[in-house]
């Protein structure tokens, strides 16, 4: 028999009362830490749901945006094949007008002076070209002129008397002429011709003027001509740099409807004073 005395019975006795106090104090420690713990976490997770919702957001509007967009790119899409098919069928309309004009007879000039034209120019091969598409006449100027001169020759004189003739005649009488000179790019060296046409666009310009008062010599109204010269600044061909270019040297002759209601009519005697006195100063359009 296990005998235990006083003492020792009290001792067990507080030590059994001291044991649950203290399990309790270590419990509630380890609660209180947890719980803080479990609150920071839940404020912490709050906060990122919050950012969540945020972003949500925003990716709602970029999405809806983009639908806005992916719309209108569609609408843009139909426009674009719209406006496609329309240029396509301009386009084939272009074409086709291209193709009905180039069947179609262009000739601006009365069928008279046409022929009278064309027969001049089949006479006078080397030195006349005839478009009656255009109404141009053109003379080739090494045929007509002398280098550097502006003196008609006498092989050219014939043609272009034949030709003031064919102009002055009623059926020509509702068309102005415009007489434009043209010269190669090579320069006016000879000091006794750059005395009379210091540069290539002046002679052009003389050239023109010889052409036009030998058109007048035979019945063209002065008042319906018009005479300027381009010089070298308006080639056939590329000039040659070594030297002349034939094709370049020319006067073309351009037979256009009339702008002066009055221009049919015949010259009276004041506009001829009137066109010597123009003649007296050599005033003349140039371009």
């Amino acid at each position: 028999m296990i005998r235990i005395n006083r003492k020792h019975a009290l001792m067990l006795l507080a030590a059994a009362l001291a044991t649950p106090a203290g399990v309790g104090c270590v419990s509630q420690q380890e609660y209180d830490s947890v719980s803080d713990t479990n609150m920071t976490y839940q404020a912490r997770l709050e906060e990122r749901q919050q950012e969540l919702n945020t972003l949500q957001n925003t990716i709602d509007r970029k999405a809806a945006h983009i639908s806005d967009l992916e719309s209108e790119v569609g609408q843009l899409r139909s426009t674009r094949g719209d406006l496609d098919s329309r240029i396509t069928s301009l386009q084939n309309q272009h074409r086709n007008i291209r193709k009905r004009l180039g069947t179609m007879n262009l000739n601006i000039m009365h069928p008279e002076t046409d022929r009278a034209l064309s027969n001049l120019a089949t006479a006078n091969p080397q030195l006349i070209a005839y478009d009656g598409s255009t109404g141009m006449i053109r003379f080739t100027s090494d045929l007509t002129f002398g280098s550097g001169s502006d003196v008609v020759k006498a092989s050219a004189a014939d043609a272009l008397g034949r030709l003031g003739e064919i102009l002055a005649n009623a059926a020509s009488s509702g068309y102005e002429i415009e007489v434009i000179g043209h010269t190669d790019s090579q320069r006016i060296s000879n000091p006794s011709t750059k005395r009379s046409h210091p540069t290539n666009r002046h002679l052009s310009v003389h050239r023109a003027i010889a052409v036009s008062e030998m058109l007048q010599k035979y019945g063209l109204p002065a008042d319906k001509v018009l005479v300027a010269g381009w010089g070298a600044n308006r080639p056939l061909i590329e000039n040659n740099p070594k030297g002349g270019t034939a094709e370049n040297r020319r006067v073309d002759i351009f037979v256009v409807a009339s702008s002066n209601s009055s221009s049919a009519t015949a010259s009276t005697p004041s506009s001829a004073a009137t066109a010597d006195a123009d003649d007296s100063d050599r005033s003349f359009p140039m371009k």
